[in-house]
């Protein structure tokens, strides 16, 4: 199975990755591996949608700074 990484940095970190998690949760990714500089999502390649990632309120809220990455990886 396939899956893409979501590798992000936020801040202001604490609430930042707090808020991006639970949006990411709900456009289906399921596994989030919580770091010093941000968050590592994964989600199954057959479920990812990159224009959903850019919808999420927090991407474009003036209040925080988010650089991210996607990549693809085998299970």
């Amino acid at each position: 199975m396939e899956y893409v990484e979501f590798k992000a940095e936020i801040t202001p970190l604490e609430i930042g990755r707090d808020i991006l998690i639970a949006e990411l949760a709900e456009i289906g990714f399921e596994s989030f591996v919580e770091n010093q500089t941000g968050v590592e999502a994964y989600i199954q390649k057959a479920e990812y949608n990159e224009a959903l990632i850019k919808t999420m309120g927090i991407i474009s809220n003036p209040n925080f700074k988010i650089n991210y990455t996607t990549k693809q990886i085998a299970d």
